[in-house]
């Protein structure tokens, strides 16, 4: 079971990699809880995903994984937060440097260039299951400019 998912460019390459987190301690009769998931990364390099498991990446949530969160931080860095139910929340911190930009009021995509190419990030109100990460874009050093667009078709365009 997934609960929590996030995605974000972990190794400065430009393409956003993926983060999530699951399990379920609820019990089942026939067979018990689900409780081997220790989250995952899956890195991006081009569009070719690479799954690693999060106990051999640094990024392992063991237990009743149920959210997964960024936040910004200051000086320009950004920490992952998974939560488990009934248990501890833990944090990750991430080696990369950037500037996070703030998606404002009913912006609901951001068209992000790159110095080779360009995405589209939605923004989103809830990112897995009773988790929020703040909307938004993570602009790293390959991020030449960020055009935001809201529900009524206007435009802003952010050149970190």
């Amino acid at each position: 079971n997934v609960f929590g998912t996030a995605a974000l460019d972990c190794d400065g390459n430009g393409y956003l990699d993926v983060l999530g987190i699951g399990n379920s301690n609820s019990p089942r009769v026939t067979h018990g809880p689900d409780d081997a998931f220790n989250g995952f990364t899956l890195m991006n390099n081009k569009g070719t995903l690479t799954f690693t498991d999060g106990l051999n990446n640094g990024f392992g949530v063991k237990g009743d994984a149920k959210s997964l969160i960024l936040v910004p931080l200051k000086q320009d860095k950004m920490m992952v937060v998974a939560n488990q139910n009934d248990g501890r929340s833990l944090s990750f911190g991430l080696k990369q440097t950037g500037k996070f930009i703030p998606a404002q009021g009913t912006e609901y995509k951001a068209t992000v260039t790159l110095k080779s190419g360009s995405r589209v990030e939605n923004m989103t109100y809830g990112s897995g299951y009773l988790s929020c990460s703040q909307p938004g874009v993570w602009a790293d050093k390959n991020v030449t400019q960020i055009v935001f667009t809201n529900s009524k078709g206007a435009t802003r365009t952010v050149k970190p």
